[in-house]
């Protein structure tokens, strides 16, 4: 019996060094990720988006943590990398971060917190086919988007009015549009898409009343603040279509002062000075978004080699 006893505590104490190990075991992925993801969150605060992708672009964030690849996601779609949000988005399996566990010293408390994240998962959940109807529908992928959007249809109904408004099907658009205000929890979503709608529509005062009343008046008094970017983006286009291209480069700007990596700001900023024959403009803009979308290089290279023609 003594000797069963001393087999007994040996055993014990090399299982409780093994689990020790286990759950504070530098080398552990989640571990790691966590910190990438404090550089990466760091990195983005200050507008250094390449050092963000280096850190937030990593296998175990975008598999098992929802909330950063969701925010990856939508940096590559604003950054006009597509292919990059669509990546993302399809890389992830399942809530499974247990990353924040590493600050509990005590092996115990670490266990309890893992076991609790693998029992019961994250209460945040990632809706890949509506991020990826986005990223589709943001591409002009809109065959793909609605595809993604066949599986949950009744959950799109903001995005198919802004898809049958851009094909100029006016009627379902509008129906649509019926659909998406009883739905929509988010009021400035619904705000967006009915002057998208009203806009496609031709009435332009109606859209212009629509997106400014979608702009958060709390959101200017802070310089940094992201949330009218939409907004923003969303007059400049209206702008752009009635031909006032100076008043358009003006939100465009507004976007760019927070979001200088945003590709389509950069794009229709380009597009307005090339329309009002400023060259030397438009080909500032250009650089920029052959820099931020090199895969689209050619059809850049093709518009500024007319330009300095």
């Amino acid at each position: 019996m003594k000797y069963l006893y001393y087999i007994v505590v040996i055993l014990s104490s090399l299982l409780y060094l093994l689990i020790y190990f286990l759950l504070m075991n530098p080398n552990d992925l989640q571990y790691k990720s966590f910190e990438k993801e404090m550089i990466a969150r760091k990195a983005f605060q200050t507008g250094d988006i390449d050092t963000y992708l280096e850190y937030a672009d990593n296998p175990v964030s975008i598999k098992y943590h929802a909330g950063s690849n969701m925010i990856l996601s939508k940096v590559y779609t604003k950054l006009g990398r597509y292919n990059d949000a669509e990546r993302v988005t399809k890389s992830f399996k399942r809530d499974y971060d247990y990353s924040f566990c590493k600050f509990m010293k005590k092996p115990s408390t670490r266990f309890f917190c893992r076991a609790n994240v693998t029992l019961t998962g994250s209460a945040f959940k990632l809706d890949k086919s509506k991020i990826l109807a986005e990223i589709y529908f943001e591409q002009g992928e809109y065959e793909k988007s609605l595809a993604e959007m066949i599986r949950k249809w009744e959950s799109f109904p903001c995005i198919q009015a802004k898809i049958f408004a851009d094909r100029g099907d006016m009627v379902s658009a509008y129906e649509a549009l019926k659909a998406c205000k009883s739905k929509e929890n988010l009021k400035r979503e619904f705000l967006l898409t009915k002057g998208f709608v009203f806009q496609k529509d031709k009435k332009y005062l109606k859209a212009k009343a629509l997106y400014e009343k979608s702009i958060n008046r709390h959101c200017l008094l802070a310089p940094y603040c992201k949330a009218n970017n939409s907004s923003f983006i969303a007059l400049g286009n209206l702008y752009a279509d009635m031909h006032n291209y100076g008043r358009a480069i003006y939100y465009y700007k507004k976007v760019l002062k927070n979001e200088p990596y945003n590709y389509k700001a950069n794009y229709y900023t380009a597009m307005c000075y090339l329309k009002m024959r400023q060259n030397y403009s438009a080909l500032i803009y250009f650089n920029r978004v052959m820099q931020l979308k090199p895969d689209n290089a050619d059809e850049i290279n093709k518009i500024i080699g007319k330009l300095i023609k």
